[in-house]
C-alpha cells in the first residue's frame, strides 16, 4: 500500500491538501510539485463544488428577499419546487461552467506562449490555472460574507446586489457606472493574488523569464477586462432598450 501511494505521489506530485497549503504558503514550491505530475482534475472537482456551494449559500441567505418573480405568482408548493430546481441547476451547471473557466484562460495562455516561444505544455498550463483559481474560491467566500452583511435589515435584494464583490467598488457608489464597477472588480486582493500566481506558475511551466511571463499574463488580464466590459455594455444597452419599449405609449397599441 505504501509503495502504491508513493507511486501515485510521484506521478501526480503532492496530494491535494498539500498542494493547496503550498499554494498559500510557498507558491514556488507548490508549482514545482504541481508540474511534476500536472494534476488538475481533483482541483477542478473542488472548484466546481466550492462554486456551487457558494452560490447555493448565497441563494439561501437571500431567501424570500430575492426578487426573481412577482409576488403571488406561484403557490407555496410551486415555490418549493422552483427553489429545488434552482439549487439543482446551480450544482449541475457548476461543473461545465468551471471547466470552461479553466480551459479558456489556459488555452489563451498556451496560444500566446506558442506564438512567442518555441515550447509550451498545455496540460502544465491548465494545472497552473486550476491551482491558481483556488484563490478565487476565497473571493467567492468573501462575496458571500459581504452579501450576508448587506442582507441585514433589507426587505428585498436584487440580482445585481447579490453580485456585489469584495473590491474597491465597495468604497464608491457605482450604481450609474457599471463599466467602472467592472474595472474596479479587478482591484480585489484575490484577483491580484490570482494573477500573481499565474505569472509565477506560467514562468515555471513554460520556462519563461519573469518579464515574459508577466507580459503574457497581462495580455490575459486585458482580454478578460475587455470581454467583461463588452458584455456589460451589451447587457446595459439591451436593458435600456427594453425599458424604452416598455415606456413607449405606442407600444400599447401593438398586438400581444
Amino acid at each position: 500500500m505504501k509503495r502504491a501511494e508513493r507511486c501515485m505521489e510521484e506521478e501526480g506530485g503532492a496530494r491535494l491538501l498539500d498542494r493547496v497549503r503550498l499554494v498559500a504558503a510557498s507558491p514556488r514550491q507548490a508549482f514545482a510539485s504541481i508540474l511534476e505530475g500536472r494534476p488538475w482534475v481533483d482541483v477542478f472537482v473542488v472548484l466546481s463544488l466550492g462554486s456551487a456551494l457558494a452560490s447555493c449559500l448565497s441563494l439561501h441567505l437571500a431567501g424570500d428577499r430575492l426578487e426573481l418573480l412577482p409576488a403571488g405568482l406561484l403557490t407555496e408548493s410551486q415555490e418549493s419546487v422552483v427553489a429545488f430546481l434552482r439549487f439543482a441547476a446551480i450544482v449541475l451547471l457548476a461543473f461545465p461552467a468551471t471547466l470552461v473557466g479553466l480551459l479558456a484562460p489556459a488555452f489563451f495562455l498556451w496560444l500566446l506562449v506558442q506564438l512567442f516561444e518555441e515550447w509550451s505544455d498545455f496540460r502544465a498550463i491548465l494545472a497552473v490555472v486550476a491551482h491558481a483559481s483556488l484563490v478565487l474560491l476565497l473571493s467567492q467566500a468573501a462575496d458571500t460574507l459581504l452579501l450576508a452583511g448587506r442582507l441585514r435589515g433589507e426587505e428585498a435584494v436584487s440580482l445585481s446586489e447579490m453580485g456585489a464583490q469584495f473590491d474597491l467598488g465597495l468604497l464608491f457608489d457605482l450604481g450609474g457606472a457599471p463599466i467602472l464597477a467592472v474595472l474596479l472588480s479587478y482591484t480585489s486582493p484575490f484577483k491580484i493574488w490570482f494573477y500573481g500566481l499565474l505569472v509565477l506558475g506560467l514562468g515555471r511551466a513554460c520556462r519563461l523569464t519573469w518579464p515574459r511571463s508577466a507580459g503574457v499574463v497581462s495580455l490575459l488580464l486585458v482580454a478578460s477586462v475587455a470581454l467583461r466590459v463588452s458584455f456589460t455594455f451589451l447587457t446595459d444597452t439591451a436593458s435600456e432598450s427594453l425599458a424604452a419599449d416598455a415606456d413607449c405609449p405606442a407600444c400599447e397599441l401593438l398586438p400581444r
